[in-house]
């Protein structure tokens, strides 16, 4: 048989019986033998055939079919796949094209092993996997909750979008419902988000001179915008808890200013940064809904239309530096300087002066008024008091009127020296031009030495050597 006879021998090992075990062989390249059959013969596009033991060649079957089985299949159609179904021969539909091919529209994948060679990538979504552990293009929606491990969370890229007003552009939280479907009864406290709480740690020694849980940045303004007023962080309202210190306080302000109102408790510390500013609208409330109940330390603070309470007696109001305070060590009575102490610092109180520099500029006037009465009620007097030295001992001396201005007008000393009384303090340069009233002079005249031992009540002058009578 000429060489062409290959071109048959497919057909032929489907067309043998399986009752037939036959052994095919090929000698000379001419002739193919069956068993001890040889087949010398034969046409071409014919198939060998066994016809009673004898092999022989014949038409094939129509359309050069293939059969498995009970099952005879004579042409194809593009896109399927010959699938086993139950032992019968079939066709099934792909889906996708080339050489990918999915069996069904949604098909269950078992443990996939998904991986590329180094150096190349797979697109998703019209981005690539390559460097990027993940990288996807377009609105991505993660259902169920999504876990980072090991790994810092962050957002970059610069954003072109429509205006997003109050609905938020680099992080916008999508507002939800969020259900409880354990708790019951009362509930101590609740969080939707958290921030911060973890340990920071350091493989060498490491001192934070500050460190913060979290730390948001206010924004500054690009291209075409003018930012009138710029916040890192705005809420509706807040609540600082915890246990601050001077070191650590629980609430550090720098450049804070408020409109609705503030409201701290617990024993924390708020505590303003120099150069910062706090503006606060309101006072007191009868509810104390704004009253710091704990140390508050105020620079450069601006208090608009209202008042600051402190709800201890011992409350101070410190200013500029350490030495100058304001306090109230009991009720209704105002002390410059801090508490009493061993050395006390001398303090000055003073009215606004014309700035140096300023050309002829004349002061003003400083008003201390005392009390004033309605109607017949009579005024207060402004009283000026002292404590003159008394006898050995560690108690603090006790505190007398030196001199009073009365409601009339009228200056009026209020101590009254006598030789067997209070004696008149001594009269020499450190003294000179003090004034005081004796109640005993004797035959006083003017500008004489003022002798004691009479009964005439008389002003006296120390014109730094010895009291004179005036």
């Amino acid at each position: 048989m000429r060489r062409t006879l290959a071109g048959v021998l497919f057909g032929l090992l489907f067309a043998l019986s399986p009752a037939y075990p036959q052994t095919i062989t090929a000698s000379a390249q001419t002739t193919i033998v069956v068993n001890t059959t040889p087949v010398t013969g034969g046409s071409n596009g014919q198939c060998l055939t066994i016809s009673s033991g004898t092999v022989g060649s014949g038409a094939c079957g129509s359309g050069g079919g293939l059969t498995v089985g009970t099952s005879t299949i004579t042409s194809g159609t593009t896109t399927r796949i010959l699938y086993d179904n139950a032992g019968v021969l079939g066709e099934y539909t792909l889906t996708g094209t080339g050489t990918v091919a999915a069996m069904q529209t949604s098909p269950t994948l078992i443990t996939p092993v998904l991986g590329v060679a180094t150096a190349t990538s797979v697109a998703i979504g019209g981005c690539t996997i390559g460097t990027d552990v993940l990288c996807t293009t377009g609105t991505t929606t993660l259902n169920g909750k999504t876990t980072v491990t090991g790994g810092s969370f962050g957002l970059s890229g610069n954003i072109s979008a429509a205006a997003w007003t109050t609905a938020g552009i680099r992080y916008a939280n999508v507002v939800a419902t969020m259900t409880d479907t354990t708790s019951s009864g009362t509930v101590a406290a609740a969080y939707t988000d958290v921030f911060g709480g973890n340990a920071v740690a350091a493989s060498n020694a490491t001192t934070f001179t500050n460190y913060y849980g979290a730390y948001i940045k206010v924004p500054t303004a690009g291209t075409n915008v003018t930012l009138t007023k710029s916040w890192a962080l705005g809420a509706d309202s807040i609540a600082v808890n915890g246990a601050g210190s001077a070191a650590a306080p629980s609430l550090a302000l720098n450049n804070f200013e408020n409109s609705t109102g503030w409201y701290v408790t617990g024993a924390g510390k708020v505590a303003l940064s120099v150069g910062g500013t706090l503006r606060y609208d309101y006072g007191v409330s009868t509810s104390a809904q704004h009253t710091f109940v704990s140390s508050v330390n105020f620079q450069n603070f601006i208090f608009v239309t209202s008042s600051v309470r402190f709800t201890t007696g011992a409350g101070q109001i410190q200013l500029q530096n350490d030495n100058t305070i304001i306090s109230s060590p009991a009720a209704a009575k105002l002390q410059f300087g801090d508490a009493d102490a061993a050395a006390p610092v001398a303090q000055i109180t003073q009215v606004q002066n014309v700035v140096a520099g300023t050309s002829n500029t004349a002061g003003v006037n400083w008003t201390l008024k005392a009390s004033a009465g309605t109607g017949t009620g009579a005024g207060g007097d402004m009283l000026f008091q002292v404590a003159a030295a008394g006898t050995t001992g560690t108690s603090q001396n006790a505190f007398a009127t030196a001199f009073s201005v009365r409601n009339t007008g009228v200056i009026q000393n209020n101590i009254v020296f006598s030789a067997a009384g209070t004696p008149l303090p001594t009269c020499n340069g450190a003294a000179e031009g003090s004034r005081g009233a004796v109640s005993d002079a004797l035959t006083p005249t003017f500008l004489t030495a003022y002798v004691s031992g009479g009964t005439t009540h008389a002003s006296v002058y120390c014109d730094g050597t010895s009291w004179k009578t005036d």
